[in-house]
């Protein structure tokens, strides 16, 4: 269904004038920030199949849908429970494993951190740059610490993920050194806890 919404409304974008071209604009934006990950999806298999305009166009519509996310996101709760009340949460849950097992990390503690990253990396990394900002108690920054390695973990897999992929390798010689050369910027930036997540974005699809 998305898919084929996708496709006429991108029909729609080409064929019009320039104020249909604008809600159809809208239209794409409002389309790609309801289904992020069917977007990413499409686009990684069928991005070769597009020119470089239309590309830059979807690029487009794609940051507009995601700042537009972050100005409802930023005031967004779920129920009654914010972002920084769920963070809060699974720091408690955190803390208490931590404290348990006399300040040494373990696997329970990974997997609460990497519930964090699975849910806020790739379309929602601003509420862990908030987080990243608040500056506690000692062990309030060992649990920063470990969700920022383990972000940069998390980067570095998928970037291998994509050197394996068939978007990769399928394509030209001179889009593969210049895709190269962009991702290893990224893992440079990453090495120093620097996301860039929009730029990741864009260079794995």
């Amino acid at each position: 269904m998305f898919e084929i919404e996708f496709i006429s409304l991108l029909n729609e974008y080409k064929k019009s004038d320039e104020y249909g071209r604008k809600k159809a604009e809208e239209s794409i934006s409002k389309l790609i920030a309801s289904n992020i990950e069917k977007f990413e999806d499409f686009m990684s298999k069928n991005s070769q199949n597009f020119d470089q305009e239309t590309i830059s166009f979807l690029k487009q519509c794609y940051e507009k849908s995601q700042q537009n996310d972050e100005e409802e996101d930023s005031s967004k709760v779920v129920g009654n429970i914010s972002d920084m009340d769920i963070i809060k949460r699974y720091y408690d849950k955190w803390f208490t494993e931590y404290k348990k097992n006399n300040g040494i990390l373990n696997e329970v503690n990974e997997k609460i951190v990497m519930e964090i990253i699975n849910f806020y990396a790739l379309n929602r990394f601003y509420v862990l740059e908030q987080l990243f900002k608040v500056h506690d108690t000692e062990e309030f920054e060992k649990f920063k610490n470990m969700i920022k390695n383990y972000a940069r973990r998390y980067f570095a897999e998928k970037i291998e993920q994509y050197y394996e992929s068939d978007s990769y390798k399928n394509l030209g010689i001179f889009e593969k050194r210049r895709k190269k050369k962009a991702i290893v910027e990224i893992l440079n930036e990453i090495g120093e806890y620097r996301f860039n997540v929009k730029k990741i974005t864009e260079e794995l699809a």
